[in-house]
């Protein structure tokens, strides 16, 4: 039940920051936790998108790469 309840919250910081990176990196987490691997890579890609050079972004083509 925390999972869903750090989906809805993480939802919610990224609708308020949608450059909100971490947030993006947490909720991919989550949704690969729950097994749900194309929420997950969307959010990963969003990463990239948002981040390309940052840590975060480097750690989220890593979790692609194992995914795919």
């Amino acid at each position: 039940n925390q999972i869903d309840m750090a989906s809805d919250y993480l939802k919610k910081c990224i609708n308020l920051d949608p450059g909100y990176v971490d947030g993006y990196y947490q909720l991919a987490l989550v949704y690969l936790n729950k097994g749900l691997m194309e929420e997950a890579k969307n959010n990963l890609q969003k990463i990239i998108e948002l981040a390309p050079d940052s840590e975060k972004a480097g750690s989220a083509r890593k979790l692609l790469e194992s995914i795919k």
